[in-house]
């Protein structure tokens, strides 16, 4: 086990040539951190494991910041290396910082402020904490802690990027800016946590991870990078130290969103940031690490755990249901996601599609499953219902104007209370063998709601209020029908408390992360028309189900007989090696050994024995793929298979793989 070991060195103190000051100094076998006991600035951190100066500079070190709003100046930060030297305590393993009284140049009486900011050592990092203490009559809307000044590159002959759980953006050496240049002082990128699950700033050997480890949200934090002073050429990281007269850098900062309110104490949700060695595994395996700690939920026995192929259709009655079933049963689709089945009517408050139970029996009978969306959270704003009922419960912005006239408060307690007693009226929303709730995506960033009439605190984080929504509605689909299976759009990892799988994003699907972090979760991922064979290896490398997306183009599945007959040869081929890389433990790219073109794998080991199985996709469009492949350590003979040619035969010591096509590889 690692040991915590605190230093605490008072005194001046030589951290790099050419600057020196007194220094407060945390170090175990993983990191070491320096913060400068004047302001409190994190003047140094090391990664111990690889030699990673994170923050190199001393004189680019930050301490925190607030952001407080005073009239006629929206945009008033508070930063510490401004304030008065902190009070300094010692704990058995950290540090405590005390700030008070806070100075603006902005206005001439102090802030009466108080930030507590604590810093803990663990034995794999640092944990950020504290609280807010504010006697004045401003607002805290974001603190950011921890604040990085810089975030070295540490090797300038490979990228530097920020991956999280949906996606990865480019840090070096170009930058992924989504701000437009109205927005930002900088080129700026932002990762939103807990919602994106943890943060890996990365290349491919080492990287540092981040994490708001918290069980239910309850509290946003925005990761933000920004590059200063700007770029040099288009998209492009200056290579030089210094640009425009300023230092050249990234610039981190956890963007703690609290609205802290005058009179008022508010409790900082802790942060974890802790180097690593290794590939992003490494950092996801931190992950998962305290995903452990969370309660367990039992999984699911019944027809979600098995490799079936999914479509999304859309329906305006009964009739039209039972022709899609058909046709899904002529093109080996097992199951149905719905829209349209239910709907906010002019005569009652919701109507159901005409037909639509006694469609459900005459589906069930051809073997399709049927999965309807249901969106608690989005309404029809056309609707007496809306007009009578619902205007009221309206998701507003700090100035009282809705973000969004469909888009309900999750966080109104007396929505839940309508919904329930609405859908108790209505049968056909628990007869089905699934529903899926499609979460209040943030359209037109529709993050906190500020309306004073719903009975919650203002403003009320909206993913608190969509969590405690989800759960209570996907016990209440159980309380009705038990063989029923409940399902998300992926809005947080941790929903799978409640949920029973959950359906994935498109680029998500394209990485195995994903998978790697929830290792036997069912998951749905959709196929594209425009990119169906690519789509469709990738759900069959990282085992996810398939759904056919027809988006807008021939709404018939009979009109794409390749595409069809293609997802019935992975359906066949998953069956057929079951054990292996349905059943088995995912390893994605670990004990195989693949020599020759590149390509993209996955590892699986059967539970029984521990015989491992590697499916190879190459992603190419026109090229074949040559390599050899070998389990690592494994005397076994090997064979392999197709979802063209599910025959298995002996491997022969090399394979060619045609583009755009995929191969297992299997010990006997």
């Amino acid at each position: 086990m690692i040991r915590c070991c605190l230093i605490l060195l008072f005194g001046t103190v030589s951290v790099f040539s050419g600057f020196s000051q007194k220094q407060l100094r945390l170090e175990n076998e993983n990191l070491v951190a320096v913060f400068d006991e004047k302001d409190g600035s994190l003047i140094r951190l090391t990664n111990k494991q690889t030699g990673w100066d994170i923050v190199g500079r001393a004189q680019l070190g930050q301490s925190f910041e607030l952001l407080a709003p005073l009239e006629g100046r929206r945009y008033h930060r508070i930063n510490g290396k401004e304030q008065a030297p902190p009070i300094i305590r010692k704990t058995e393993n950290g540090i405590v910082f005390t700030w008070r009284s806070m100075k603006s140049k902005f206005r001439e009486s102090v802030v009466d402020i108080t930030f507590t900011g604590v810093v803990t050592l663990t034995p794999e990092g640092l944990l950020y904490s504290g609280e807010i203490a504010n006697n004045d009559e401003l607002t805290v809307e974001y603190l950011s802690w921890p604040f990085l000044g810089e975030v070295t590159i540490p090797d300038k002959q490979q990228p530097l990027v920020c991956q999280n759980r949906n996606r990865s953006t480019n840090l070096f050496p170009s930058f992924h800016s989504e701000h437009g240049y109205w927005g930002v002082e900088y080129p700026t990128n932002c990762a939103l946590l807990p919602e994106n699950a943890f943060l890996l700033i990365r290349n491919n050997e080492q990287g540092i991870y981040i994490c708001s480890e918290q069980g239910s949200p309850s509290e946003m934090v925005i990761g933000s990078f920004e590059l200063i002073p700007g770029f040099d050429l288009p998209r492009l990281n200056p290579l030089t130290e210094e640009m425009d007269g300023q230092p050249v850098r990234i610039q981190f900062k956890a963007n703690h969103v609290i609205y802290n309110q005058p009179r008022t104490t508010t409790v900082i949700k802790p942060l974890t940031l802790e180097p690593y060695s290794g590939d992003w595994h490494k950092g996801a395996d931190r992950y998962l690490k305290w995903k452990q700690r969370l309660p367990a939920k039992s999984v699911h026995s019944g027809w979600i755990s098995q490799p079936l192929t999914w479509r999304k259709v859309t329906i305006a009655n009964g009739n039209e249901l039972v022709n899609y079933a058909k046709e899904a049963q002529r093109n080996g689709v097992s199951v149905l996601l719905v829209n349209g089945w239910m709907k906010m009517g002019q005569q009652s408050n919701l109507e159901i599609a005409d037909g639509f139970l006694s469609a459900l029996n005459e589906c069930r009978a051809l073997g399709v499953k049927i999965v309807p969306e249901i969106n608690p959270t989005t309404v029809d704003y056309n609707s007496l219902w809306y007009k009578n009922v619902l205007s009221d419960e309206i998701m507003t912005d700090p100035y009282g104007i809705p973000y969004d006239l469909r888009i309900v408060c999750p966080n109104c307690l007396r929505l839940t209370s309508i919904l329930e007693q609405e859908y108790n009226h209505h049968s056909a929303i628990t007869a089905a063998d699934g529903l899926i709730f499609n979460d209040n995506q943030h359209p037109n960033k529709t993050y906190f709601c500020f309306n004073p009439n719903h009975g919650h605190a203002v403003p009320a984080f909206a993913d608190h209020g969509i969590d405690r929504m989800d759960g209570y509605f996907a016990e209440w689909v159980r309380s009705k029908n038990p063989d029923a299976v409940t399902l998300g759009y992926g809005l947080y990892d941790t929903q799978n408390g409640y949920y029973d799988g959950y359906f994935i994003n498109q680029s998500a699907s394209k990485q195995s992360l994903q998978r790697y972090i929830n290792p036997g979760i069912p998951l749905i991922a959709s196929v594209d028309v425009r990119t169906a064979r690519q789509d469709m290896n990738n759900c069959l490398k990282n085992r996810y189900n398939l759904c056919y997306d027809l988006r807008f183009y021939s709404n018939s599945l009979d009109t794409y007989p390749q595409i069809m007959e293609y997802g019935k040869q992975i359906e066949k081929l998953r069956n057929q090696y079951r054990e292996f890389i349905w059943e088995g433990n995912f390893e994605d790219t670990a004990g195989a050994t693949l020599k020759g073109d590149p390509v993209a794998y996955a590892v699986y080991a059967r539970k029984s024995d521990g015989r491992k199985a590697v499916v190879i996709l190459n992603n190419s469009e026109s090229q074949p793929a040559s390599l050899q492949v070998s389990f690592n350590g494994s005397r076994h003979a090997l064979e392999t298979a197709s979802p063209e040619q599910p025959q298995p035969t002996d491997y022969q010591g090399t394979l060619t793989i045609q583009p755009q096509s995929a191969v297992i590889v299997v010990e006997k």
